[in-house]
């Protein structure tokens, strides 16, 4: 069996496993459609599938059709600023050897060569550096643009972190539920906060309006609840003085007769009171239903920040995903599941904590959704 070795797009960052014998040759991401040189990539970096037959270009790359070879890792393995390894030159043609110059003409020609080539060199490196900076990212949001130079001199000193994990969900009867095909987000933490301050901002000024309302129909629907219960009370002493003089030893018809239409009237009464009750206790409910989205987590992530980048679980739950090392970051999911009659909706946003190390395991269950409380989740809900 060939080896195996590991190899890392260097468009989408995306790592794959390939036989080491096709390493040299040209591959075409699955993911991205670039086309990459296979090279080995760091030993922390793992693959998260292989790579097909059909996505490896046949035939070695040769010196002089090889597409520029962009690198940007050092040789300890950590990200340095991405720079062009130009193709072979030509080969010269030999030509017959120069005449003789004076030793002060050659210092000449030689201190004017110098000076040339110095002067082009900072012009092409400055007009390098400023394309290479002002060149976004793949997957950057158009909100916030983040460029190649930014990430390159943030990321000198820091590897990206790979983070797996699953999504599943555990039920009462103690089964866990995997969840398949359920796209992971990766937002930056800035951009994340700065939502929710927002979002916690404007349910601040609907609330101001939505309290007095409720407060209103609340004091409305506790009065018609008096009223009912008023007549409620009196109907049933009508009833109970209808009662008393039919289970006289002598019954007196004619007084019977009158107690029973004062309960008649009583009872009609105490019927027309429940309506309006009824209404005023629909209207607050529907008021108060109105107040608790603002505590939802389907309320947060109206108009969360663009995700750069995203994953899918596969049908056992599990994700994979490459998180830059420096920075804040949070992953995002959304999933649903049918339960009987019923759909269950479950949301997380979880951080991921840059320190714990180059390789991490994060798992999206009950105990870190948003309405757990749990201290990693960075949006707290009720539901």
């Amino acid at each position: 069996m060939d080896a195996i070795a590991v190899v890392l797009c260097q468009n989408c960052l995306t790592a794959y496993e390939a036989p080491q014998v096709n390493l040299g040759q040209m591959a075409r991401c699955p993911r991205c459609r670039s086309v990459f040189v296979l090279e080995s990539a760091p030993e922390r970096v793992s693959a998260t599938e292989a790579l097909n037959p059909s996505q490896i270009l046949s035939g070695a790359v040769s010196r002089n059709d090889a597409p520029p070879k962009v690198t940007s890792a050092s040789a300890s393995g950590h990200p340095q600023p991405a720079r062009v390894e130009s193709a072979a030159q030509p080969p010269v043609v030999a030509q017959s050897p120069p005449k003789a110059m004076s030793p002060a003409l050659m210092l000449a020609f030689a201190f004017l060569t110098i000076l040339c080539l110095g002067l082009g060199g900072t012009v092409i490196y400055r007009a390098r550096s400023k394309t290479d900076s002002d060149r976004p990212l793949p997957g950057a949001s158009l909100s916030r643009t983040v460029t190649v130079g930014q990430v390159a001199e943030k990321e000198k000193s820091t590897p990206y972190i790979a983070v797996d994990g699953e999504v599943f969900i555990a039920t009462q009867g103690g089964q866990n539920v995997k969840l398949g095909l359920v796209e992971i987000g990766l937002i930056p933490m800035d951009l994340l906060v700065q939502h929710i301050k927002q979002k916690e901002a404007g349910r601040e000024e609907s609330l101001a309006q939505l309290d007095p309302k409720i407060k209103e129909a609340e004091k409305e629907c506790e009065a018609l609840k008096k009223e009912w219960e008023r007549l409620r009370d009196k109907r049933k002493v009508a009833s109970e003085a209808s009662m008393s003089i039919l289970h006289a030893k002598e019954t007196d018809w004619r007084a019977y007769g009158e107690a029973s239409r004062l309960e008649d009237e009583a009872g009609k009464a105490e019927r027309e009171a429940s309506k309006p009750w009824n209404d005023a206790a629909r209207k607050v409910g529907k008021l108060r239903s109105e107040r608790a989205v603002f505590f939802s987590a389907s309320f947060f992530f109206d108009g969360i920040p663009p995700v750069i980048r995203v994953t899918k679980t596969n049908s056992d739950g599990r994700f994979h995903i490459i998180v830059p090392g420096n920075g804040s970051f949070a992953l995002s999911a959304t999933a649903s599941r049918h339960v009987g009659d019923k759909v269950e909706k479950y949301y997380w946003a979880i951080k991921v904590d840059t320190a714990a190390g180059v390789n991490q395991t994060i798992n999206l269950a009950n105990d870190n959704m948003t309405s757990s409380a749990a201290p990693e989740s960075v949006i707290h809900t009720l539901e």
